[in-house]
């Protein structure tokens, strides 16, 4: 081939691997930032928010602390699955799905009468999605900042 150097195509190879620590990761550090401050508090205010329909429907104390504990199992367990997951699909792929799995599952809870359906829409579907959107949001930014990953 003319004009074919095989150093040059190397370091054009490092550079497009290599993280940018900036650029288009500060609109990253941008969305993990928003996401955290739309997911965070409704999993710590989810007891509040439902109080009064869990008082209108009977489900007790120990039946809402079990929807919110298994949301958070479900979330954990999920661990096991996500680096497979992000491998094959990629991290923006699976925030996408995330984000639709959060928002549907909270969409889905808000007309919940049954103890089976809070546990069905909020600690299943609403979890999944939050533990695809933790998951994808810190491997986008461990793939767009190595110096300063810290900040």
């Amino acid at each position: 081939m003319k004009g074919f150097k095989p150093e040059q195509s190397q370091v054009q190879l490092q550079q497009r691997t290599s993280a940018p620590d900036g650029g288009w990761g500060w609109m990253i550090v941008f969305a993990y930032g928003l996401a955290n401050i739309m997911i965070v508090p409704v999993l710590q205010s989810f007891g509040l928010i439902f109080r009064d329909t869990f008082r209108e429907i009977d489900i007790s104390a120990t039946k809402a602390s079990v929807i919110i504990n298994l949301a958070s199992a479900v979330g954990m367990a999920l661990g096991l699955f996500n680096g497979p997951l992000l491998r094959r699909y990629g991290f923006r792929r699976l925030a996408v799905a995330g984000g639709f799995l959060f928002s549907a599952g909270l969409m889905l809870t808000s007309s919940a009468v049954h103890f089976a359906h809070f546990i069905i829409t909020y600690s299943i579907i609403a979890s999944l999605g939050m533990g695809f959107c933790n998951s994808s949001f810190s491997l986008a930014l461990n793939t767009y900042f190595v110096v300063r990953r810290n900040k």
